[in-house]
């Protein structure tokens, strides 16, 4: 049910190897005989069917209406429901940050316009309820998720603080801040989390200390593991030689920019030294993507060049990256510029906005999975179904990106938690989880798991970000973006190794051979997302609006 208002590391204890994944909670029991003997359960793959047959999460055990859950386990809990609050950029915040990508089109798809994040909720859990019912897709232990959304009252500290009071007074179980996707409401944030309650959003450099109430999309602290073992592994000690003319004969001395705020430029120096990279030369800070960019970045350029900086590790927004490259290009300076997928830095439409002759000298990880190749015959490549085009289609419906992720980790922890709801539980039942995709099954899609999972040395509370692939830009080709075809240009990331994904630990030895068109790609083929390359099957959608009713 919907009502609307207006206006990383771990607790826990070190074990569990890198790679691994922890005993699931108890109560859910996933993967157990009786599990494999629950509605909807495919005992061959041990999963549920979701908008992909067997695709949905693993079985856990069948539960029968009227079974005791325990009533109120937690605050926001009860024997029939669990309060879920969704906090949301009000208008201003909306049209202030739409051009930076901190907030996404929520959009009518039967008129094409712009539309309410209470009705996008709504539509999404409908897709997500029918799931469950046709299904059995979930288990939610007798318990419904009730939404109620709460419109920002601003972006700054205060307002932000005054928010997190007025949430808690509705005494939420868990809290989901969509107010800024690229920075999330970091005082909010923490505000909500200190007062035991689990909370969805951006993850900052004091989540870890906020174990287990902090959960995130992107981990900066994986980015931190990645950037290390990328530099020790495939570019230390080597010449620049992707940088302009005066700096590409020369061994390679990395300089960084990062931000201001959650960085540990102790915990970076320290993986350098254990991956076998030479010390950044030069740190920077820098701000949020804020209207002083340009200003600072010419003071950052200026440090950078003075301190004979050859290659400029770029770990921090695409403002800022516009910024430093445009400043670099006033001043001459021409080093290798090396991307570390950064708040989505390696999204297509970013790079078209940078200097041009500065992003002949970019390459390194990306985030981000390639394009989906056109068909010969010219055919659109549909997008990748999901549970709201499963269930609505592409012409009904209240559509925006991040439901997907919002509802998938709402439904994921109450399934995996088991009937005895509370952070503790939702913790352990997602640690147990085995990592999918990317790195892990050779896929070109994200790695996700949560935990130890993914092979990272510590508890991590993101889904996304523990593995990256190999890039360099091409400014000549030309086509639409990695996420969205439509936004076609000229400008695109290029791939190594059919856009192969690396996990902490694994990235080449040798340098890779960037700039090469010959061993690159721009786009792959949809099967490329999927174990194996087999495209599974689509889940019939009995009853659903995209059938017709």
């Amino acid at each position: 049910m919907l009502a609307t208002a207006c206006g990383s590391g771990s607790d826990s204890d070190d074990t569990g190897a890198p790679g691994t994944a922890r005993p699931g909670q108890t109560g859910a029991e996933m993967g157990s005989e009786e599990a494999l003997g629950s509605p909807g359960c495919d005992p061959a793959t041990k999963r549920t069917s979701f908008f992909f047959v067997n695709g949905g999460p693993l079985c856990v055990n069948p539960w029968d209406t009227g079974d005791d859950n325990g009533g109120a386990t937690a605050p926001g809990v009860t024997d029939t429901m669990v309060e879920i609050v969704v906090y949301v950029p009000n208008e201003t915040m909306q049209e202030s940050m739409t051009s930076t990508g901190a907030v996404q089109a929520v959009t009518d798809q039967r008129t094409g316009k712009a539309a309410s994040y209470a009705d996008m909720i709504r539509d999404y859990d409908a897709a997500y309820r029918h799931a469950i019912e046709q299904l059995h897709s979930f288990q939610t232990w007798g318990r419904t998720p009730e939404f109620t959304v709460v419109e920002a009252s601003g972006p700054d500290e205060a307002s932000q603080r005054a928010d997190a009071v007025r949430v808690l007074a509705l005494e939420p179980f868990m809290v989901i801040d969509g107010s800024n996707l690229t920075t999330g409401a970091p005082f909010f944030a923490a505000a909500v989390a200190n007062a035991e309650v689990v909370v969805l959003g951006y993850m900052d450099g004091n989540a870890a200390e906020q174990a287990p109430y902090r959960w995130g999309s992107q981990s900066p602290t994986a980015g931190t593991y990645l950037l290390a073992s990328f530099l020790g592994q495939s570019l230390s000690g080597r010449p620049a030689r992707y940088a302009g003319d005066e700096l590409r004969a020369e061994e390679r001395v990395f300089g960084i920019v990062h931000p201001a705020d959650n960085w540990d430029d102790g915990l970076l120096e320290d993986l350098l030294d254990e991956n076998g990279s030479t010390p950044m030369a030069v740190s920077l800070e820098a701000g949020p993507d804020a209207s002083d960019a340009q200003q600072a970045a010419t003071t950052m350029v200026t440090k950078l060049k003075s301190g004979g900086v050859t290659s400029v590790v770029l770990h921090t927004g695409p403002t800022v990256v516009t910024a430093l490259m445009a400043a670099a290009e006033a001043q001459g300076y021409e080093p290798e510029w090396i991307f570390t997928g950064f708040g989505f830095q390696d999204f297509d439409l970013f790079g078209r906005q940078n200097e041009a002759d500065q992003m002949e000298h970019a390459f390194g990880m990306g985030i981000l999975p390639p394009a989906t190749a056109q068909p010969a015959d010219g055919t659109p490549v549909p997008p990748a179904p999901d549970p709201f085009a499963w269930y609505w289609g592409d012409d009904q419906g209240v559509y925006g990106p991040p439901g997907l992720l919002w509802m998938t980790f709402v439904y994921g922890a109450i399934h995996y938690a088991g009937p005895d709801l509370n952070a503790e539980t939702v913790r352990d039942g997602l640690f147990g989880v085995p990592a999918q995709g990317g790195a892990d099954e050779g896929t070109t899609g994200f790695l996700t798991g949560y935990g130890r999972t993914t092979g990272l040395p510590y508890d991590e509370y993101a889904v996304l970000g523990a593995d990256r692939n190999l890039m360099w830009w091409n400014p000549e080709l030309e086509g639409g973006t990695q996420v969205i075809p439509s936004l076609v240009g000229t400008g695109k990331w290029t791939y190594l190794d059919g856009a192969t994904r690396y996990r902490y630990g694994d990235f080449p030895t040798e340098e890779p051979t960037f700039f090469d068109p010959s061993d690159s790609v721009a786009e792959v083929p949809s099967t490329s997302a999927y174990p194996e390359g087999l495209s599974p099957e689509l889940s019939p959608c009995e009853g659903c609006p995209s059938a017709g009713r």
